[in-house]
């Protein structure tokens, strides 16, 4: 079994915390962070229940499955999909909605179903997720998604068939802490212009973009900027384009300047998954795809990725730039060239402006400047550029710059948004604590100067708990057994690593214990 991260852990928690009564539970998670593990580990703390997995795309289906037979059981898991030639209806059972919406009789055995990338159910209306999902009402539908809003419909929490985000993973937390990757950006030279340009159901008319920015003079403007500033600074480059005709074109410029590239769309001759392995391989510099690779899409060594598809969806928008929020050893960060002017108009993907139809304009409005020295596009806050340490003059006119917004906002801390205390150890002490007619737990004391604070450990019990252990004893102790009795755990509490600093979440009723430093 994978350990799960912390946050991973703390999402299972506030779902298996949430009253059923309340309505569905939604978990908010950026691309990257592993909403596959946090599948894995719902599914694991509920031996009890039979888990339908429902998502749209094959490679999600296949991931999802591989990762979920880490968590329980490999022979209680099974495909259903029409479109992979497989129809296994097990205990947990990981479906394609395609497959399954005209089949909801055949599923009335399971009681929980988990919705990966939510965000697609709408709001009303019989599309297929809606059908199915209509006719399973005796289920808890549990929804994660790393976008909870939907073009003209706002947030998918109101009025809609989730109730609530029980959590929400914090991007900027995740990016400081390691576990994504640092994005950056810089203000490309040439802005696409969409003056005139048709909007048809909430976005831009496709027909429009195309007949306007799908000429040579335009995307040879592009593509001369990119090579010239990137073919020799970055090597995975993932752009998306309009079309498949603006695909190709892009393609075609980006080969005759020497930049080994493919078109990746759902009408190429070859096998895309073939391309895909080459990219991923660093065999191929540049990958220019539509929308295909917005989801289900796993490639850590994207360093570039470049917007020539402007859009007016909050969801494309995240999404597209979400590609390179996946860390990778041989990368410091992953640039976004905007040259769709997406930020500017949707604002950073963590703060990004929810329009909905008849409610005026949305919320946003970020107050950034762009380095004189090197383009890098900050928080009007920031003193001195993070690219090139050039200082900012002092007094700077603040004015709200349109086309020039980063890709990730500057927001207060999560350490002063949940109240999080920094407390140095001074020592730590392990007890068995029993109350009459209870299964024993580990009790775990930190005192630190004048205070303490405790955290409990089952080793002992059932379901979620004994696996939270588990995960703790597997972090405080890499590469030891983990005990199975809390007496066991105390005989051999000379394995655990010793925290220096605890990090104390004092928001909430009791202190909660969320990170250590050793």
């Amino acid at each position: 079994m994978d350990t799960l991260r912390y946050y991973q852990i703390d999402a299972i928690d506030a779902v298996l915390q949430h009253p059923p009564e309340e309505g569905h539970p939604l978990v908010v998670a950026p691309t990257g962070s592993g909403k596959t593990h946090i599948i894995g580990g719902l599914c694991e703390a509920m031996p009890g229940k039979n888990i339908l997995i429902l998502s749209h795309v094959k490679e999600i289906l296949m991931q999802n499955a591989e990762k979920l037979k880490k968590y329980v059981p490999p022979n209680k898991v099974g495909i259903y999909s029409s479109g992979l030639g497989k129809r296994q209806k097990y205990k947990y059972c990981v479906a394609g909605i395609q497959s399954v919406y005209k089949r909801a009789a055949e599923f009335k055995k399971y009681d929980v179903i988990i919705v990966d990338e939510c965000h697609l159910i709408p709001v009303t209306g019989e599309g297929r997720y809606r059908t199915f999902l209509g006719k399973m009402s005796h289920a808890l539908i549990i929804g994660l998604t790393a976008t909870p809003f939907r073009l003209g419909t706002g947030y998918i929490t109101e009025g809609h068939i989730f109730s609530k985000v029980v959590y929400d993973i914090d991007l900027i937390r995740l990016i400081k802490e390691g576990y994504l990757c640092k994005l950056t950006t810089k203000q490309p030279k040439y802005v696409l212009d969409t003056t005139g340009v048709k909007v048809i159901g909430g976005d831009f008319s496709k027909k429009d973009l195309s007949n306007k920015l799908d000429t040579t003079q335009v995307t040879n403007h592009v593509v001369q900027e990119l090579v010239s500033n990137f073919k020799d600074k970055r090597k995975s480059w993932l752009i998306f384009a309009i079309d498949i005709a603006h695909a190709e074109s892009i393609t075609k410029q980006l080969s005759n300047l020497g930049v080994v590239a493919a078109a990746v769309h759902s009408q190429m001759e070859l096998d895309r998954g073939h391309f895909l392995d080459l990219f991923k391989a660093g065999h191929i510099q540049a990958i220019v795809s539509i929308e295909t690779l917005t989801t289900g899409f796993d490639a850590p060594n994207i360093d570039l990725i470049t917007l020539l598809r402007p859009t007016q969806s909050p969801v494309l928008h995240v999404q597209m730039i979400g590609r390179g929020l996946r860390p990778n050893e041989n990368k410091e960060d992953c640039l976004i060239l905007d040259f769709a002017g997406n930020t500017a108009r949707l604002g950073p993907i963590n703060d990004v402006r929810i329009k909905v139809k008849g409610k005026g304009k949305g919320k946003g409005g970020a107050l950034v400047r762009v380095c004189a020295n090197c383009n890098e596009v900050v928080s009007i806050k920031v003193k001195t550029c993070p690219a090139c340490f050039t200082k900012f003059p002092e007094v700077v006119k603040i004015t709200e710059i349109a086309d020039e917004v980063p890709v990730i906002a500057e927001k207060k801390t999560i350490k002063d948004k949940l109240k999080i205390r920094e407390h140095q150890v001074d020592r730590i002490h392990y007890m068995k604590h029993h109350k009459p007619g209870k299964i024993p737990s580990l009790k775990i004391t930190y005192t630190s100067k004048l205070r303490s604070f405790s955290e409990w450990k089952a080793f002992e019990h059932g379901g979620y708990p004994r696996i939270s252990a588990k995960n703790w004893w597997n972090y405080m102790a890499p590469g030891t057994i983990v005990p199975k009795t809390v007496d066991e755990a105390l005989l051999r509490r000379s394995e655990l690593k010793q925290p220096k600093t605890i990090f104390v979440k004092e928001s909430g009723k009791f202190p909660e214990i969320i990170r250590y430093e050793f």
